[in-house]
Protein backbone atom coordinates (compact mmCIF):
# COMPACT_ATOMS: atom_id res chain seq x y z
CA UNK A 1 0.00 0.00 0.00
CA UNK A 2 1.45 3.62 -0.76
CA UNK A 3 -0.18 6.87 0.06
CA UNK A 4 1.30 10.43 -0.90
CA UNK A 5 1.27 13.05 1.48
CA UNK A 6 1.78 16.64 1.12
CA UNK A 7 3.55 18.90 3.82
CA UNK A 8 4.52 22.53 4.62
CA UNK A 9 8.10 21.14 6.43
CA UNK A 10 10.45 23.78 7.70
CA UNK A 11 10.62 27.20 9.97
CA UNK A 12 9.52 29.55 7.14
CA UNK A 13 5.63 28.23 7.39
CA UNK A 14 3.60 29.57 10.58
CA UNK A 15 1.03 27.54 11.91
CA UNK A 16 2.99 23.95 11.47
CA UNK A 17 4.82 21.24 13.83
CA UNK A 18 7.74 19.73 13.31
CA UNK A 19 7.13 16.15 12.03
CA UNK A 20 8.06 13.13 14.53
CA UNK A 21 11.68 11.85 13.04
CA UNK A 22 10.42 8.08 13.01
CA UNK A 23 7.06 9.52 10.57
CA UNK A 24 9.80 11.26 8.52
CA UNK A 25 11.40 8.06 7.66
CA UNK A 26 8.85 6.84 6.44
CA UNK A 27 8.45 9.55 3.33
CA UNK A 28 10.58 9.58 0.43
CA UNK A 29 10.72 13.49 0.50
CA UNK A 30 10.01 15.07 -2.70
CA UNK A 31 10.77 18.51 -2.95
CA UNK A 32 8.57 20.88 -5.73
CA UNK A 33 9.05 23.91 -6.84
CA UNK A 34 6.17 25.88 -8.36
CA UNK A 35 5.79 25.34 -12.13
CA UNK A 36 4.66 29.00 -13.26
CA UNK A 37 2.95 28.39 -16.37
CA UNK A 38 0.98 25.46 -14.81
CA UNK A 39 -0.19 28.37 -11.96
CA UNK A 40 -1.14 30.12 -14.78
CA UNK A 41 -3.80 27.38 -16.68
CA UNK A 42 -4.64 26.61 -13.00
CA UNK A 43 -5.69 29.94 -12.47
CA UNK A 44 -6.89 30.90 -15.61
CA UNK A 45 -9.25 27.83 -15.20
CA UNK A 46 -10.90 28.86 -11.54
CA UNK A 47 -10.53 32.68 -12.59
CA UNK A 48 -12.35 32.85 -16.06
CA UNK A 49 -13.20 36.22 -15.40
CA UNK A 50 -9.98 37.44 -15.20
CA UNK A 51 -7.19 38.13 -18.15
CA UNK A 52 -4.34 36.01 -18.89
CA UNK A 53 -1.98 38.84 -18.75
CA UNK A 54 -3.26 39.61 -15.24
CA UNK A 55 -2.46 36.40 -14.05
CA UNK A 56 0.49 35.95 -15.72
CA UNK A 57 1.40 39.44 -13.69
CA UNK A 58 0.27 37.94 -11.02
CA UNK A 59 2.51 34.85 -11.01
CA UNK A 60 5.70 36.82 -12.32
CA UNK A 61 5.47 38.89 -9.23
CA UNK A 62 4.64 35.96 -7.10
CA UNK A 63 7.75 33.51 -8.67
CA UNK A 64 10.15 36.93 -7.78
CA UNK A 65 9.13 36.81 -4.43
CA UNK A 66 9.53 32.78 -4.09
CA UNK A 67 13.04 33.22 -5.57
CA UNK A 68 14.11 36.41 -3.66
CA UNK A 69 17.22 35.34 -1.77
CA UNK A 70 16.85 37.94 0.93
CA UNK A 71 13.86 36.38 2.14
CA UNK A 72 13.25 33.73 4.53
CA UNK A 73 10.17 32.58 3.55
CA UNK A 74 8.09 31.74 0.01
CA UNK A 75 4.77 32.13 -0.93
CA UNK A 76 2.53 29.33 -1.52
CA UNK A 77 -0.25 28.78 -4.61
CA UNK A 78 -2.58 30.02 -1.86
CA UNK A 79 -1.41 33.47 -2.24
CA UNK A 80 -1.82 33.78 -5.98
CA UNK A 81 -5.41 32.42 -6.15
CA UNK A 82 -6.30 34.30 -2.98
CA UNK A 83 -5.02 37.96 -5.26
CA UNK A 84 -7.06 36.58 -7.85
CA UNK A 85 -10.22 36.00 -5.83
CA UNK A 86 -10.20 39.48 -4.85
CA UNK A 87 -9.55 40.99 -8.11
CA UNK A 88 -12.88 39.12 -9.57
CA UNK A 89 -15.25 40.51 -6.95
CA UNK A 90 -17.53 42.91 -8.09
CA UNK A 91 -16.39 45.86 -6.26
CA UNK A 92 -13.19 45.40 -8.19
CA UNK A 93 -13.59 44.26 -11.06
CA UNK A 94 -13.80 47.45 -12.86
CA UNK A 95 -10.39 48.73 -11.78
CA UNK A 96 -8.19 45.60 -11.22
CA UNK A 97 -4.88 46.85 -12.49
CA UNK A 98 -5.22 50.19 -9.95
CA UNK A 99 -6.15 47.94 -7.39
CA UNK A 100 -3.47 45.31 -8.24
CA UNK A 101 -0.80 47.17 -5.59
CA UNK A 102 -3.01 47.00 -2.88
CA UNK A 103 -4.07 43.00 -3.41
CA UNK A 104 -0.96 42.08 -3.88
CA UNK A 105 0.13 43.87 -0.57
CA UNK A 106 -2.72 41.61 1.19
CA UNK A 107 -2.24 38.97 -0.19
CA UNK A 108 1.83 38.56 -0.29
CA UNK A 109 2.75 40.69 2.01
CA UNK A 110 0.06 39.49 4.83
CA UNK A 111 1.78 36.34 4.51
CA UNK A 112 5.23 37.55 6.19
CA UNK A 113 6.45 39.56 9.13
CA UNK A 114 7.65 42.98 9.87
CA UNK A 115 6.44 46.18 8.27
CA UNK A 116 5.63 47.68 5.37
CA UNK A 117 8.37 50.87 5.59
CA UNK A 118 11.16 48.66 6.70
CA UNK A 119 12.69 47.13 3.66
CA UNK A 120 14.90 45.04 5.75
CA UNK A 121 12.16 42.91 7.31
CA UNK A 122 10.61 40.35 5.23
CA UNK A 123 7.55 42.24 4.36
CA UNK A 124 9.69 45.38 3.53
CA UNK A 125 10.96 43.34 1.61
CA UNK A 126 8.40 42.10 -0.58
CA UNK A 127 6.79 45.08 -0.59
CA UNK A 128 9.37 47.43 -2.09
CA UNK A 129 10.06 44.18 -4.42
CA UNK A 130 6.14 44.70 -5.81
CA UNK A 131 6.62 48.48 -6.02
CA UNK A 132 9.42 47.89 -8.42
CA UNK A 133 8.19 45.37 -10.30
CA UNK A 134 4.56 46.93 -10.88
CA UNK A 135 6.59 50.07 -12.08
CA UNK A 136 8.71 48.02 -14.41
CA UNK A 137 5.64 46.52 -15.97
CA UNK A 138 4.09 49.93 -16.28
CA UNK A 139 6.69 51.60 -17.89
CA UNK A 140 7.47 48.64 -20.22
CA UNK A 141 4.05 49.33 -22.12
Amino acid sequence: MQFIAAVNRGREFSGTFGINAAQLDRFAPLQMDYPPPEEVKLLLARHAELSQSLIEQIVDIANKVRNSPELSASLSVRATEEACVYLKHPLMESDQRRLLPEVLKSSFCGRFSGRFGDFTSDVGAVWTLIQRELRDSSESK
